[in-house]
């Protein structure tokens, strides 16, 4: 079986592919979907395929495409198809539909720019064609098919006696046919053996010799509806747009159903991107290990395989003053930061753009993060010092934290979003706790942990905040012995104040020496796939995922026992 890996950043369509090849289940080609085309090479040393597929309009973003295997294009436009060309590249043609494309692969239909002229230009004749107006024709009337029960023709010369019989029923009878009042229902008369006449044979036969011969050259007189006083032209003519307007909304709710059960299908089978599932780590006390807490769960999602990969994970570090994830997972602060976006979202807010309307995509959002290599995790870096905090005015702060976080969980394609706040419920961590779909708050075995988290919940009540996306992680758990509280005594003490009920408890984490000594080294204590404390991560990270998981090995670490601090 072929293996292509196919190259497109248009989500939705990638998507429709998935779900063509679900439903089709071809055993002659495995299509392989990337969504970033700037991680090419990486996929190609990942995947081994045999062929390499990619949407025309991506071309320029790589000055060459000769990775050693075949390489094939389809375009969105003829000027895509002129543009693999150039480049020497086969291409399928202009592909609107998933179907299409796959109906493609299965043919090998490499086509020419001529073709694809020729047939854009046959296209839009057919169009054209289908709406122009068809002129009517006159022709002779022709004659009645003669059988034996019923007179081979009618004669001419005793029409206006039958007109004048028939009026009212011919008049009744056109009337209904264009919509309008429906006549009184006449009492049934004796039927008449004459033939039934056309309309316009009718009105040919009914106005012999003079009349005819008198308006042969003028415009012939309108008929007029005595029940409304409208010709019968206007009547056929509005009948015929309700019929239109009738058939057009049937139409669209046919559509709409379609849309429906195709979004169904999509979201069923998983191809529908949603946002980013958002996990605050909270506490109103400092020291607690929150930002371990914090790195650790991110550093697990990232190593999580979910069957089809492993989850994207961004960690963001919203404790502006004191952001202490750099050093924790020893990013790089020589690299990217939350301070050059924040330069370029201040750059577009003063251009004239509303915060609300500033949107970018997933490659750009991925210009302002870092990446560590080993487990594939993201992250948005905190201001590397104090001075550079003190840049962003209090005016700002909030919109600027409120874009950066929207952007990452709706446009980062990012399956998990975990973010580190500081020690209040200010600005930037504010933002994160109203965003998140879930609040870690961490304890420990301290009447001052306990104390300072029961304020926060009164005063988060207070301010109708919903407290049901609450839980706890209990860290550093020690024996009752040692410390006077036990676990126990501290779920039980700190409740919801609206239900005044224990908060449901993700994890109670022991205390452990060889997490600190995992943070002196910057790597994270959950490469340990086997140690104690992994495994606490672990149930934590069950509970956010809600489903099964497999924890994959990471790559072979590097890193300098020299290293730069804040």
């Amino acid at each position: 079986m072929k293996k292509i890996l196919l190259i497109d950043t248009n989500f939705g369509f990638t998507a429709d592919v998935e779900s063509r090849m679900l439903l089709e289940d071809s055993d002659t080609f495995e299509i392989i979907i990337r969504n970033q085309a700037d991680r090419v090479e990486d996929a190609i040393e990942a995947e081994k395929p045999d062929e390499l597929l990619i949407n025309a309009n991506l071309l320029s973003s790589h000055p060459t495409w000769d990775f050693g295997i075949p390489v094939k294009t389809y375009a969105k436009d003829v000027e895509g198809v002129d543009q693999s060309h150039k480049k020497n590249i086969p291409c399928y043609g202009v592909i609107q539909m998933a179907g299409d494309l796959l109906s493609a692969i299965e043919s090998n239909a490499v086509v020419s720019v001529s073709q694809v002229k020729e047939k854009k230009v046959t296209e839009k004749q057919k169009k054209e064609a289908a709406v122009k107006p068809e002129i009517p024709v006159s022709t002779p009337a022709q004659e009645p098919v003669k059988n034996e029960q019923q007179p081979s023709q009618v004669n001419p010369s005793d029409m206006s006696q039958f007109f004048a019989e028939h009026a009212e029923e011919f008049m009744k009878f056109m009337m209904q046919q264009a919509g309008g009042t429906p006549p009184v229902q006449e009492p049934a008369q004796p039927e008449k053996s004459v033939e039934p006449i056309e309309p316009e044979e009718f009105k040919q036969n009914a106005f012999p010799d003079k009349d005819i011969n008198e308006k042969k050259n003028m415009e012939p007189a309108q008929d007029t509806a005595p029940e409304t006083g409208m010709d019968i032209r206007s009547r056929m003519e509005a009948a015929r747009k309700r019929e239109e307007e009738e058939n057009r909304r049937n139409q669209m709710a046919e559509r709409k159903e379609q849309n429906e059960a195709m979004q169904q299908v999509e979201e069923d089978l998983g191809h529908v991107k949603k946002p980013a599932k958002v996990i605050t780590v909270f506490s109103a006390k400092g020291g607690v290990g929150k930002t371990t807490i914090a790195c650790e769960l991110a550093t697990f999602l990232s190593l999580t395989n979910h069957g089809k990969g492993k989850f994207r994970v961004c960690l963001v570090d919203y404790d502006l003053m004191f952001g202490d994830i750099l050093s924790t997972l020893n990013f790089n602060p020589n690299q990217a930061n939350m301070m050059d976006w924040i330069a370029d979202l201040d750059k577009k807010h003063k251009a004239g753009q509303e915060w609300n309307a500033i949107s970018y995509d997933a490659g750009q959002i991925e210009r302002f993060l870092q990446k560590k290599e080993e487990s594939g995790l993201y992250s948005l870096i905190a201001p590397i010092t104090n001075f550079d905090y003190m840049k962003i005015s209090n005016e700002e702060i909030v919109n600027l934290c409120g874009t950066m976080l929207r952007n990452i969980v709706e446009n980062g394609d990012f399956d998990f979003v975990i973010v580190d706040t500081g020690n209040n419920i200010e600005d930037a961590t504010y933002v994160s706790l109203e965003r998140a779909d879930e609040i870690l708050l961490i304890l420990t075995q301290s009447m001052n942990s306990a104390n300072c988290n029961n304020n926060f919940l009164n005063t988060m009540n207070h301010l109708e905040f919903d407290l049901s996306k609450i839980r706890i992680v209990i860290n550093k758990a020690k024996p009752a012995k040692g410390v006077g509280i036990s676990v126990n005594e501290l779920q039980e003490a700190l409740k919801n104040p609206v239900t005044n009920q224990p908060f449901e408890c993700y994890a109670k984490i022991k205390d452990n020496d060889a997490v600190q000594n995992a943070e002196n080294v910057g790597e994270p204590m959950v490469y340990k796939s086997s140690h104690e404390f992994t495994k606490s991560i672990g149930e934590v990270a069950h509970h956010v995922i809600g489903d099964t998981f497999v924890l994959a090995k990471p790559k072979k670490k590097r890193f300098s026992f020299f290293r730069k601090n804040k």
